[in-house]
């Protein structure tokens, strides 16, 4: 059955323009299951049909030509992952058909396929309505990307001083002897001025248990054992899933997707910037997450690079404090 926060959003019915839509293509041979997301997806913003099969999925995907679909990994006449090999690359991506895969199984190999094969989200059931609503919120909004660095784009930005100040104000930040307790708290506190952010948090992440620790935070100096529920952040399992710094505009400013922000209030939509925390794009173990103040519509290619550069020396702190803890040399404390 879903839960509260699942009815309070089922009993909103927006009035949407047909030039807004967003189309989402349930594939699920629960039918029961189907039912309630199509009903709670169509309550919520998204135009929404369902499909029992491989053979219907595949009609109406020329047909109805879905923006998402949303398939069970163990769909009948077909799966997910054979689904995803008839589409192709071609048939996916940002701006063309995106597939979100549900599935009872959890096991990482199910998950690194699916997404290998270009699906752009592994959700395990059972979920909250909620929390879907939140991964197609996150997924339909465009993602910003950052073109290669060069000098005339450096003279044309009047904040690049500012910034290469800031960066090296964050290199000498790291190179105190602290613990490292005060060594991210000094560098989310740093994240936070330059960008006016509502929160800068550092958090640990175990992927297979959808969980997260925090262990640096710009509101606190003191963490002590907050632990998240990934499930609520998709934001942090895409950078986690995909090895990639997301930047986020705010939601509310996209024509497509304002319809969305009205109507669930419980969703915030502020611009955001979120980094990997990992080694030469090795396996992230955690992420460095940047949420700013509604106020702030869009952000600027400087603030999200320096938040890329702070993300590489949050890694690098890491790594040296765990080299150090294996080695039976922890940290020495300074004044």
């Amino acid at each position: 059955m879903p839960a509260d926060s699942d009815k309070d959003l089922m009993k909103q019915s927006p009035q949407i323009s047909s030039e807004r839509e967003v189309r989402v293509l349930v594939a699920d041979d629960d039918t029961l299951l189907a039912e309630r997301m199509v009903d709670f997806l169509s309550n919520n913003g998204f135009y929404t049909r369902y499909a029992r099969n491989g053979l219907e999925v595949k009609n109406m995907l020329l047909t109805w030509k879905p923006d998402f679909i949303l398939i069970d990994l163990f769909l009948a006449e077909t799966n997910a992952l054979q689904f995803l090999k008839f589409l192709g690359p071609g048939q996916m991506g940002e701006d063309k058909i995106k597939v979100i895969v549900l599935s009872g199984h959890s096991h990482e190999t199910n998950v690194r396929e699916c997404l290998r094969a270009g699906a752009i989200d592994y959700m395990v059931k059972p979920f909250k309505y909620v929390d879907l609503l939140s991964r197609l919120v996150l997924h339909t909004q465009k993602k910003r990307t950052l073109l290669d660095v060069d000098d005339s784009a450096h003279k044309a930005n009047p904040n690049a001083d500012y910034f290469l100040h800031l960066t090296d104000l964050t290199l000498q930040e790291s190179l105190k002897n602290l613990r490292l307790e005060e060594t991210l708290h000094n560098l989310t506190r740093m994240v936070s001025l330059a960008l006016n952010a509502v929160r800068v948090s550092i958090v640990q992440c175990d992927v297979e248990a959808r969980s997260g620790q925090v262990l640096g935070s710009s509101d606190l100096r003191h963490i002590r054992q907050l632990e998240l529920d990934l499930n609520k952040y998709p934001e942090i399992l895409y950078v986690l899933q995909s090895k990639q710094l997301l930047a986020l505009d705010n939601l509310a400013t996209d024509p497509q997707m304002a319809f969305v922000a009205r109507q669930n209030k419980s969703i915030h939509f502020n611009s955001m910037i979120v980094a990997p925390l990992s080694i030469n794009q090795h396996e992230p173990w955690g992420v460095l997450s940047a949420r700013m103040n509604e106020a702030k519509a869009s952000l600027s290619d400087a603030e999200i690079r320096f938040v890329q550069l702070v993300s590489h020396v949050v890694s690098l702190a890491l790594l040296k404090d765990r080299s150090q803890a294996q080695a039976g040399h922890p940290h020495k404390k300074t004044a």
